[in-house]
């Protein structure tokens, strides 16, 4: 699959200038080292959404060329045109305010730059949604490679902080009240435990985001003008690195609804973990390195690292809500639900990104756990 060329050459309209301190937390340059996460939000950018858009339509071709639909010279220049396109991103943004979507540009613009003889068979039987939805879980797949690794090292980061300290006693408390001694040990399995379930359930979440969608106009696949539709769907996912489930998903959003369930839950276990760290130091029980410093008070050190675990939590926590109510796409397509998507399910993967990355940072920068009173003779 040959690679898509870009000439905006600008900056596109949307993003004129850098974003706004406070309406652009995850991007701006004050905050996002703390809340963004910017190797995450580059899969969601436009331009690479935008070719991924086009590598459908590329695997579409090559599928139509293989059940025998379209002749392979037919596929052969339509290939390389799409490969070669230099979209013009600037009209794209334009016409998707009037159409509400990038794809009806898009189309016109490759179906212009086609071959006269070319375009008929150009698109043929797919819908906006097919690309849109697709290039969704293409991004969503490669997302979630990320959290793959970054809880591998989150794993890791508890395995050293309970080796370093887990024979070490430090007061319980239940209902914020003292209950005894503990291990440290037992705290930290508390937190490590769900962290390894997540991990096991990282392949089947996997395979839940990363599907194709193919089903045209009216979401059903025999009504797409194509002998061998699953076929084709099937060599357009092998070619994408997808799975396809035999029809489309367009109106059942269970998929990103679970998944965003899934990663605010992980979030969740990130916020306890950032909680109880908040609380044991400003009981003295815990000492870190690296906390932020206060712009009043000489020497002091916050758990930002830790804050930022909980805030970010409850994000995610409030935004998931909007996802569950996303389910309601009625009949064979909604715009308004899947608008509502496309506004919070990139925020929701960037928040459970930044978490991922804040949280081992947090625990390796624990200097020591216990009892203040043994802390202190320690010091």
């Amino acid at each position: 699959m040959q690679p898509c060329a870009w000439a905006s050459g600008r900056e596109l309209p949307w993003r004129s200038g850098p974003p706004d301190l406070f309406a652009f937390p995850f991007s701006n340059p004050a905050q996002a080292t703390l809340l963004g996460d910017a190797e995450v939000e580059s899969l969601f950018g436009s331009e690479i959404m935008l070719r991924r858009m086009l590598d459908f339509e590329v695997a579409l071709t090559l599928a139509l060329h293989a059940e025998g639909e379209i002749s392979e010279d037919v596929c052969t220049r339509t290939t390389a045109c799409i490969g070669g396109m230099k979209l013009k991103v600037d009209r794209i943004s334009v016409a998707a305010e009037r159409d509400g979507v990038v794809v009806p540009e898009l189309v016109n613009q490759v179906r212009q730059a086609l071959p006269e003889d070319c375009r008929r068979d150009f698109h043929r039987g797919a819908t906006s949604q097919d690309l849109i939805d697709t290039a969704l879980a293409i991004a969503l797949r490669d997302f979630h490679d990320i959290v793959a690794g970054r809880l591998d090292a989150l794993n890791s980061a508890l395995e050293r902080l309970k080796s370093e300290f887990g024979e070490v006693e430090i007061p319980a408390r239940t209902r914020m009240q003292n209950a005894g001694m503990l291990r440290a040990a037992d705290r930290i399995d508390g937190w490590r435990r769900p962290v390894e379930e997540l991990i096991g359930e990282l392949p089947s979440m996997r395979d839940r985001i990363a599907v194709l969608q193919f089903a045209g106009p009216l979401g059903v696949r025999r009504n797409l003008g194509l002998e061998n539709p699953r076929g084709i769907a099937e060599r357009m996912a092998g070619q994408l690195g997808l799975s396809d489930i035999g029809a489309g998903w367009q109106t059942d959003r269970r998929r990103l609804a679970t998944y965003a369930s899934w990663l605010a839950a992980l979030t969740g276990c990130l916020g306890k973990i950032g909680r109880d760290c908040c609380l044991m130091a400003q009981a003295g029980e815990l000492r870190h390195s690296g906390g932020g410093r206060s712009s009043a008070i000489p020497g002091k050190q916050n758990p930002v690292r830790s804050e930022v675990l909980v805030a970010l939590a409850k994000f995610n926590a409030v935004l998931v809500s909007g996802m569950l109510h996303g389910m309601d796409h009625e009949q064979e397509r909604s715009g308004s639900a899947w608008t509502l998507e496309w506004m919070i399910l990139p925020q929701i993967c960037v928040a459970s990104a930044a978490a991922l990355r804040s949280a081992p940072v947090a625990l390796d920068r624990i200097t020591d756990l216990g009892a203040p009173e043994v802390i202190r003779r320690t010091q």
